[in-house]
C-alpha cells in the first residue's frame, strides 16, 4: 500500500511510513480535488529522508534521519547499486530512489573514510551509531565492497508529496483550464509543484503563500 495520500498513478515500491505529523493525510489535497482543482507537475516526486527500517517516533525525525548517502555506497536488496548519479545536497533525490527498490529498501555500506566524514554538526560514524538497523556488512547476502565496516539498513520516511494543488502567483487554486476555483486558496505543502526536480521547503511555501492567500481573500 502507498503512503497516506499518495497518488494511485505512482505508488512507491512498498508503503513508507510518515515523517510528519500525523494528521498529514493528504485531506488538503483531497478537498482541493473534490472542488475541481488540478494537480501540479511534481505527483511522483516526495521530500522525505531515508531513515533505518525500524520503528521511530517524531522525537527521532531528525536525529536518527541517515543523511549521509552521498559517502556510501548503495545497495538494494538484490546486491545491485541502483543510484549513479551525484547524490543532492538534500539527498532527497536518493530517498525518492530507494522508495524505486524492491520492498523500499536499500543498504548503505560504508568504509573507515566515510565514517569519518561530517554532516552538519555530527560524523557520519555518530548517525550511525543511533540506527538499529547497522550491521555486519559480511552478514549481508551479497558481496560488499573491500574496506566495508558497517551496513545500515534505511528506507524513506515520507514528509509530503513534491506535487499538489495547482496555484497560481495570487494563491488561487486552479482548475485545468487554468481558471481559479472560487474562493479556494492554497499555501504550503497542499501547494504542488514550487520545487519539481529537486527540494525547496515546504515551510517557506506555507510562510509565503499562506500570507498571499490571505491577502488575496480579502481583496
Amino acid at each position: 500500500m502507498p503512503a497516506r495520500g499518495w497518488p494511485a498513478s505512482w505508488p512507491p515500491a512498498a508503503r513508507l511510513r510518515l515523517r510528519a505529523n500525523p494528521w498529514s493525510a493528504g485531506d488538503g489535497l483531497r478537498a482541493g480535488l473534490a472542488r475541481g482543482a488540478a494537480l501540479s507537475a511534481g505527483m511522483d516526486e516526495f521530500y522525505g529522508r531515508n531513515m533505518p527500517d525500524a520503528d521511530f517516533g517524531e522525537e527521532d525525525f531528525v536525529s536518527r534521519a541517515q543523511l549521509y548517502g552521498r559517502f556510501a555506497r548503495i545497495f538494494n536488496e538484490r546486491g545491485e547499486e541502483f543510484f549513479s548519479d551525484e547524490v543532492s545536497w538534500s539527498e532527497n533525490d536518493l530517498a525518492q530512489a530507494v522508495a524505486r527498490q524492491p520492498n523500499a529498501h536499500a543498504w548503505f555500506v560504508l568504509d573507515d573514510r566515510a565514517l569519518a566524514e561530517r554532516v552538519r554538526d555530527r560524523t557520519v560514524a555518530e548517525m550511525v551509531a543511533v540506527a538499529p538497523t547497522a550491521a555486519d556488512p559480511a552478514e549481508l547476502p551479497f558481496p560488499v565492497p573491500p574496506g566495508a565496516r558497517v551496513a545500515v539498513r534505511v528506507s524513506p520516511g515520507i514528509t509530503h508529496t513534491i506535487g499538489g494543488l495547482r496555484i497560481d502567483e495570487r494563491a488561487h487554486v486552479l482548475r485545468e483550464d487554468a481558471g481559479p476555483v472560487e474562493g479556494l486558496y492554497a499555501a504550503g505543502a497542499d501547494v504542488g509543484g514550487i520545487s519539481t526536480g529537486g527540494y525547496a521547503s515546504g515551510l517557506a511555501a506555507a510562510l509565503v503563500f499562506g500570507r498571499i492567500a490571505a491577502e488575496s481573500s480579502q481583496a
